[in-house]
């Protein structure tokens, strides 16, 4: 397909609403869909930058204007690469917004401290702010191959939102139900066989941002993932624990209400609309 004809081809105005919509392209499994129009880079001249970070080839989807730019590659490790490149130049591309900052942050760890030896998974730790940035430096640690250090149960201990799961309760509940942490009743990281040798089913895994668990789901999610369980994972920064039933009119206690049930679909493999999801949920709430 032939280039758009604006000048420095990035940023034609038909283009703005368009990365709203991104197109389905068929046998794209590698490939990575850039909108051309970029809104917080309105004016730069992307094309170096297209041709620097998508080494093997570039086209652009015509519906009905050139809008996106396609960046094909032969793996899904090297279309990682390309989508780091494109993180560490702040363009926007194919996915959320959560995605993306996920896939930055994991290029900024691979930057700072390399690949890490294969199966080794060496960690990493992030002390900041209990804010979102926090959540996506866990998760793209674990996409650039390293462990986050577990600290949900310190920097969550009394976060505002989560009545009755604070640090306090959290030792309260221990001690009345006076578990034994090695038994395998408490915890399937102490079982002796494999889980990859389980046949485990599918997994579906909800963690919020300011939850004192919040880790806990993300290195279950892990672990299961490094077994080859197929493992579906959402997260909503900045919401406490139970935050669809504190608060179920908040946007994000409603996605995760939609989440719920169109992955309740997903796990027995009779996946509805999303469109049908949402319409069960705003009757619901």
């Amino acid at each position: 397909m032939s280039p758009p004809t604006t000048e420095n081809y990035t940023q034609p105005a038909e283009c703005k609403y368009a990365s709203e919509n991104l197109p389905t392209i068929p046998g794209s499994k590698f490939s990575t869909l850039v909108p051309l129009y970029q809104e917080d880079h309105h004016g730069s001249d992307m094309s170096k930058i297209l041709e620097s970070c998508c080494s093997t080839s570039i086209w652009f989807y015509e519906d009905p204007q050139p809008c996106t730019a396609v960046c094909t590659a032969s793996s899904d490790a090297k279309a990682q690469d390309v989508q780091y490149c494109l993180n560490a130049r702040e363009v926007n591309y194919g996915g959320d917004g959560i995605a993306n900052a996920v896939n930055y942050a994991a290029h900024m760890i691979i930057m700072q401290a390399g690949h890490p030896v294969p199966g080794t998974f060496p960690t990493v730790a992030y002390i900041g702010l209990e804010d979102p940035r926090y959540l996506y430096v866990v998760i793209g640690a674990i996409k650039a191959g390293y462990k986050a250090l577990w600290l949900s149960r310190e920097q969550n201990a009394n976060a505002l939102g989560n009545p009755g799961l604070d640090s306090k309760s959290i030792g309260g509940y221990e001690a009345l139900y006076q578990q034994d942490f090695l038994s395998e009743d408490f915890t399937p990281f102490t079982t002796p066989l494999p889980w990859s040798d389980l046949a485990l089913p599918r997994v579906y895994v909800q963690i919020a941002g300011l939850d004192i668990l919040r880790d806990d789901g993300l290195v279950y999610a892990e672990a299961l993932e490094e077994s080859g369980v197929e493992v579906k994972l959402d997260v909503y920064p900045g919401m406490p624990h139970g935050h669809f039933n504190i608060w179920p009119h908040l946007k994000q206690s409603i996605k995760s209400q939609e989440d719920t049930i169109w992955h309740i679909g997903w796990l027995l493999r009779q996946e509805l609309p999303r469109e049908r999801v949402n319409e069960l949920v705003a009757r619901m709430i």
